[in-house]
């Protein structure tokens, strides 16, 4: 008798299911499971201080960490409701920051659909979140149908908010509070109050509450690179330039939108005659974006024809337009929040323009011993970029204290920041960068 053959079917999964799986959403999240209610919080805290800047106030965040849910509230103008409803279709990607070169935070670029998803993932039923944009209240509900493949999302509006705030209801978040305990003491999360800590020393005009604690700034007239600033042509490649107008493309293929009315956009070329020259010299006088299109593609010689000229009609943003922290700032929150000597306090700024990248960067370190009273801390090293945290500090610090003989057990206090256009990742937690 033959021995029936077995035939395996071929089986097709949807791209919707990235988000509601451990293992992908820990691949958007760039971190494994214990470590997304601390990312998410994270993510949340950089789009609220983004909202705040982007209307020219000092932010001013309160964080509420409870049993099962934890939110983020602050003095921004809320999450338009186009955005709330386009960030639950989870074909596409919405974000106003991934095309653009500018130095920015929170470049997660999928942050809210991450959110949504995070809830259901964990206690796999349902996931809940509210959101207040200050005019209405969003309250949305996330479960899966696993037969379609497919989240079903239910989303329901009330008329009303008088608040702008992100509400996360996430099983056990009261964890946020404690240190969890993992099996790789090197990798353990993060604590809500070590992030806000960290938060308040890298965002000078800034204001953090958690839990009732106030971070006060130390001054609400700081300046920085705003979200709102026009980027500069000189940051971007060829290859860059030509993705950003694809993007405008592909929002409408048929757009008028002139080339004069696009470069008008860049730091620098916002006058009438600069626009002039710069297209005339770029051969796209009267041109649209859409005459650039041949064959359903955007050939790159004119591209970089058009970024040469652009460059050539506008000056490079120096470096220290981009902002710098300041020694008083970090030597002020490592006494009040790290227990350094203040006699011992070292600072230095490095604030220049990359030859190879032609991106401008600053580079601000403060280094210190730990008082009296706390000498048998352990090292601390404290990593951000762009006045955004990091989970990890960067591998260069890691190298420089090598270099330095300076042990996971001495005690000393260490912050770097670098303030930079654009960085490249070598990470999917967006932790790690290549100088």
């Amino acid at each position: 008798m033959k021995k029936p053959q077995f035939v395996r079917k071929l089986f097709t999964t949807s791209r919707l299911l990235e988000f509601f799986t451990e293992k992908e959403l820990s691949m958007q999240i760039g971190h494994s499971k214990e470590w997304w209610p601390i990312a998410l919080l994270k993510e949340l805290i950089d789009n609220s201080l983004d909202a705040a800047e982007n209307i020219n106030k000092p932010p001013e965040i309160q964080i509420v960490i409870a049993e099962n849910y934890f939110s983020v509230e602050d003095n921004g103008p809320g999450i338009p409701d186009k955005v709330i409803n386009r960030s639950l279709n989870y074909t596409v990607r919405v974000s106003d920051k991934s095309y653009y070169v500018s130095p920015t935070r929170g470049q997660l670029g999928n942050a809210l659909k991450c959110v949504y998803a995070a809830p259901f993932v964990a206690n796999g039923e349902i996931g809940k979140i509210e959101i207040v944009n200050g005019k209405k209240t969003y309250m949305i509900e996330v479960v899966l149908d696993r037969i379609d493949q497919k989240p079903k999302i239910k989303l329901n509006k009330l008329d009303e908010g008088n608040c702008k705030k992100v509400t996360v209801f996430y099983t056990d978040s009261a964890g946020l509070l404690l240190t969890p305990k993992v099996s790789n003491i090197y990798k353990t999360p993060m604590d809500a109050e070590t992030l806000v800590k960290r938060y308040a020393i890298f965002n000078p005009h800034a204001t953090f509450n958690l839990n009732g604690k106030t971070y006060e700034p130390s001054s609400t007239v700081w300046k920085k690179w705003l979200p709102t600033e026009p980027t500069s042509p000189h940051w971007y490649t060829p290859e860059q330039l030509k993705t950003l107008i694809a993007a405008y493309l592909s929002m409408d293929r048929d757009s008028e939108k002139t080339v004069r009315e696009f470069i008008a956009e860049f730091r620098g070329l916002s006058g009438t005659t600069k626009q002039k020259e710069a297209t005339d010299d770029a051969g796209l006088s009267g041109k649209r974006l859409c005459d650039l299109i041949v064959n359903n593609d955007i050939p790159l010689a004119p591209i970089e024809k058009l970024l040469m000229s652009l460059k050539k009609h506008s000056r490079q943003v120096k470096a220290t337009s981009l902002g710098s922290i300041g020694e008083e700032h970090l030597k002020t929150r490592m006494m009040n929040d790290y227990h350094i000597a203040p006699n011992s306090f070292k600072y230095k700024k490095i604030a220049k323009i990359d030859e190879v990248t032609n991106l401008p960067h600053v580079i601000e370190i403060g280094f210190a011993i730990y008082d009296k009273d706390h000498e048998q801390n352990s090292r601390q090293v404290i990593s951000g970029l762009n006045w955004s945290p990091t989970f990890d500090f960067l591998s260069e610090a890691k190298t420089m204290l090598f270099e330095n003989h300076i042990e996971p057990q001495d005690p000393v206090c260490v912050v770097c920041h670098i303030a930079r256009p654009k960085f490249e990742y070598t990470d999917k937690g967006k932790e790690q960068v290549c100088l």
